[in-house]
């Protein structure tokens, strides 16, 4: 069962991100379901503080940029496969954590705001919640964090 969700986990050593205290969505070139706004939405209704469309111009610790790249459906270039977001410390320039959302192609496919949404949770799976409590059900954090 562990190698399973090992396999097939969504998040790849999901970290806390309560290090962070700014995160900047830039717009990614060549969007064009312009999800950097949907990103940051998300984000911010997680409690999370977020901006959109710019970066920094310093280094600063404590700030993050979320770059996220995607597939869409085949039968739809309108409908989002796959999207994975990438937090990338600014000081260092390094990947800090990655997250994945996808669907199979069927054909009630979920909304991109849903891939979105689903990403953001994985994302934040091991950053504790306004709060102070962990997020999501206890078998998605025993998945999640593997």
């Amino acid at each position: 069962m562990g190698g399973c969700a090992v396999l097939n986990a969504p998040v790849c050593h999901s970290r806390d991100l309560s290090s962070y205290h700014t995160f900047y969505v830039p717009n990614q070139d060549g969007d064009k379901l312009e999800l950097a706004p949907i990103i940051t939405q998300s984000l911010q209704k997680a409690g999370i503080k977020t901006q959109t469309g710019f970066l920094p111009k310093t280094n600063t610790p404590g700030c993050a940029i979320i770059r996220y790249h995607y597939e869409t459906l085949h039968e739809g270039a309108f409908h989002l496969k796959k999207l994975v977001l990438r937090v990338i410390d600014t000081h260092t320039g390094k990947t800090f954590s990655l997250s994945l959302s996808c669907q199979e192609p069927s054909l009630l496919p979920d909304t991109n705001e849903e891939i979105v949404v689903k990403a953001v949770r994985n994302l934040l799976a091991a950053t504790p919640g306004p709060k102070s409590h962990a997020r999501g059900s206890l078998m998605e954090r025993e998945t999640l964090l593997w």
